[in-house]
């Protein structure tokens, strides 16, 4: 079974000894520093909640589990492997016989750290599924009745590893009013529908990673930049600095396309993007259709609301990805029940809700691709 990298794994993977080795230095000293300020008695300067803010999501993570315990070669290994197996959902990956495993650990030791983890601000990152998740939330003082009867029958009953599962089973096990109230808890958000990793990264609050462009709206003018690339002064080879600098300027560029062209988006929010293609960025900026196509590829953009990925803004189709995203989740949002909807009833109320027309075999495509992001 091949393990499953992240990005930052398969950067590294490329680098050589040397830089691989600085690198990790690195790592170990970033994540140790907001330990340091504490001990320094730096909590009033503001200056660990900067450099918890600047850090990745897994960089957060870690962070948060190396606070406790020991510090041991064991345990270390345990939370990377850990944190390295926890999904874009907060969910883990893997089952923790198989982290163990991984990392030479006994399982006894990742279920302690998956339980700190969950047990972090009541967020539940790392629980296994849904049923667990749901369970956890659960476990709360001051239930309602409705949430109180239904955790009761989930921990008789395994069989729902999903939030859609679940949903369909309470409703055939509970009282038309007491599945309400479960839908009620769900709409008004006593309810999640996934573990919180929201506020862990200012730069990954969807664990995209940090963002590559930035567009903001400062002192009454659009500004445009990108992220330092993290060298320094340090001496680079000229082709290495010559391709870093022509890859800045293309990202610019194609900030400058976007800003151009998604005006409304910027301005009115999600549901105001428009497809762009990709053809039209190439000609606009000279370059081969391909060279979009890299640019664009695996890249992210903050913007006023919020972070998305750069080729979502390009699609050949009359909706925009962005918009279509924005259109279900808005709908799921105001309406719990409508997850529960079939693909032509669900195609119904998008139009009656947003007056957006999308045929079936697309409503049947995107829904299961947004509950895919869920439980």
């Amino acid at each position: 079974m091949t393990q499953k990298l992240t990005h930052g794994q398969r950067t590294t993977q490329r680098l050589s000894q040397k830089l691989r080795f600085q690198l990790r230095v690195l790592e170990v000293a970033r994540r140790n520093l907001p330990r340091f300020l504490r001990n320094c008695g730096a909590e009033k300067s503001g200056a660990i909640d900067w450099v918890e803010s600047t850090m990745a999501f897994d960089e957060r993570l870690t962070q948060i589990l190396s606070l406790e315990g020991d510090s041991s070669v064991e345990r270390r290994r345990a939370i990377v492997e850990l944190v390295g197996n926890v999904g874009a959902n907060g969910y883990l990956e893997v089952a923790p016989g198989e982290i163990a495993l991984r990392a030479a650990v006994p399982v006894e030791l990742v279920e302690e750290l998956r339980a700190q983890l969950m047990d972090f601000e009541s967020r539940a990152i790392g629980s296994l599924d849904f049923r667990e998740f749901f369970l956890f939330q659960c476990s709360k003082p001051g239930l309602c009745e409705a949430l109180a009867k239904a955790a009761s029958i989930v921990r008789i009953e395994k069989n729902h590893g999903n939030l859609i599962q679940l949903l369909r089973f309470l409703r055939k096990k509970l009282a038309s009013k007491l599945f309400d109230g479960v839908m009620e808890c769900l709409r008004d958000g006593r309810l999640k529908m996934r573990p919180s990793t929201a506020g862990l990264s200012d730069a990954m609050e969807s664990t995209m990673g940090a963002p590559d462009l930035l567009i903001d709206f400062d002192g009454g003018s659009w500004s445009i930049r990108t992220l330092p690339n993290g060298f320094g002064d340090v001496h680079l080879d000229e082709e290495i600095g010559d391709a870093l600098r022509k890859r800045e300027s293309l990202l610019l560029r194609m900030g400058e396309f976007l800003l151009e062209n998604q005006k409304q988006f910027f301005l009115r929010g999600p549901a105001a993007a428009v497809p762009l293609e990709q053809a039209m960025a190439a000609d606009r900026l000279s370059v081969a259709r391909s060279t979009v196509s890299r640019a664009i590829g695996d890249k992210v953009v903050r913007t006023p609301h919020g972070l998305f990925k750069m080729e979502k803004f390009f699609s050949r189709s009359s909706l925009s990805p962005i918009a279509m995203d924005w259109f279900f989740s808005e709908l799921f949002r105001e309406n719990p029940s409508a997850l529960l909807y079939g693909d032509g009833e669900l195609g119904e109320e998008l139009r009656k809700r947003f007056s957006i027309k999308i045929t079936r075999r697309t409503v049947c495509r995107k829904r299961h691709s947004f509950l895919g992001k869920l439980p």
